[in-house]
């Protein structure tokens, strides 16, 4: 994980600025997701894969772990079809573009970024790790992904 404390706020086009320190680190890529205490964790590809290999760890054989996140693809085809960004979740009120950057402040501090996973990839990505699927769904009218996996006996 990278390490360290930075206070952003999003540019005009809703993007925040990754420091340079840690450009080299995230080209091939990066999973960001809100963390602890107000704080956004990032992840390279790697510390991803670790990240899965430690909640496989500590799950007991038949431990479930439940995951929901935001549907990425379902948020963005609503964007490219309705160019609507105004679009309000039926179910919480949320804007597409709330849902894929985060609330800001409007819902509480520290909501400044969720994941944002394809049905496919988030299962692929479990399943890689050992994990057996048990369900998994995307709930296209509120984009949201669900996911229960277990790890085997």
């Amino acid at each position: 994980m990278l390490l360290g404390e930075y206070t952003h706020n999003l540019d005009s086009k809703a993007r925040v600025a990754i420091p340079a320190k840690f450009r080299q680190k995230l080209e091939d890529g990066a999973i960001i997701t809100r963390g602890l205490d107000r704080c956004l964790f990032v992840f390279t590809r790697k510390e991803w894969e670790e990240v899965r290999k430690d909640w496989y760890r500590v799950l007991k054989p038949n431990g479930l772990l439940h995951i929901k996140c935001p549907d990425l693809e379902q948020i963005c085809k609503s964007f490219i079809n309705d160019k609507d960004i105004r679009y309000d979740n039926p179910r919480t009120g949320i804007s597409l573009i709330m849902m894929i950057y985060g609330g800001q402040e409007a819902f509480g501090k520290g909501q400044i970024h969720k994941n944002g996973f394809t049905l496919d990839k988030l299962g692929s990505d479990l399943e890689l790790t050992g994990f057996q699927i048990e369900t998994k769904e995307a709930k296209n009218d509120i984009y949201e992904l669900e996911v229960k996996c277990r790890k085997p006996q």
